[in-house]
C-alpha cells in the first residue's frame, strides 16, 4: 500500500493505491480414498496467480474516521485447467476512537460494508455457471494501536447478501485477523 495524497487543510482525504500478489503454492494434487483427484476448489492450493489491485481513501477527525476502497483481483488458470472467477470489491466503513486519548494504546471500534462480485470461473475456458456470484457483509470490527507504526485488527465479516450462482452452503461468518506496520 502506498499513500500518495496526505489530508490536509487543502486536500480532504488521504488516498493510496495497494496491490498484492498470491503464488501458486501449495498442494494441488490432493487424492480421495479411491484415488481420484479432489476438485481444484477443495485443494489446499489453486495453483494459480492471483494479483489485486486497488485504490483505497480516507478522512479521519479527532475521535472519528472513514474510510472506502474499491479493487479489483484477476486470477489466472491454475490446476486441472480451472481458473476462478475474477473479483470485485467495494467497501465502505467509519470507526471511532474507543481509549482515551491519553493512552498509549489507541483502540478503535468499526463498522462497515463490503460488496464483491465474483465472475463466473472457467473450466477448460468454458464459464462454469456453478460458481460466482453478487455478496455484501456487514463488517464490525475492532482494532489496536499499540505504536503509532503497529496495528492489530479483528473483523467478523457476516453475510448480509449472498446471491450465489448455483448451489452452495451458506456461510455464516468468519473471523479475520489483520496485522500491519506503517514504514
Amino acid at each position: 500500500k502506498y499513500r500518495f495524497m496526505r489530508q490536509t487543510e487543502c486536500f480532504p482525504v488521504d488516498l493510496a493505491v495497494f496491490a498484492g500478489v498470491k503464488t501458486n503454492f501449495g498442494e494441488t494434487h490432493n487424492r480421495r480414498p479411491d484415488g481420484q483427484l479432489f476438485e481444484t476448489e477443495d485443494q489446499p492450493g489453486s495453483g494459480s496467480w492471483n494479483e489485486t489491485l486497488g485504490l483505497a481513501a480516507s478522512h479521519g477527525w479527532e475521535k472519528w474516521g472513514v474510510s472506502s476502497a474499491v479493487s479489483y483481483t484477476h486470477k489466472s488458470e491454475g490446476s486441472q485447467a480451472f481458473k476462478e472467477g475474477d473479483v470485485a470489491r467495494f467497501t465502505l466503513s467509519g470507526s471511532r476512537l474507543l481509549s482515551p486519548q491519553c493512552c498509549a494504546w489507541k483502540l478503535y471500534g468499526s463498522m462497515g460494508l463490503q460488496g464483491l462480485i465474483e465472475r463466473h470461473a472457467q473450466v477448460n475456458g468454458i464459464a462454469d455457471p456453478d460458481h460466482g456470484g453478487r455478496f455484501m457483509y456487514y463488517l464490525p470490527g475492532i482494532a489496536a494501536k499499540p505504536t503509532d507504526r503497529l496495528i492489530v485488527s479483528l473483523t467478523a465479516p457476516i453475510p448480509v447478501i449472498q446471491d450465489e450462482n448455483g448451489t452452495h452452503q451458506k456461510q455464516r461468518w468468519t473471523v479475520q485477523l489483520g496485522v500491519g506496520y506503517r514504514f
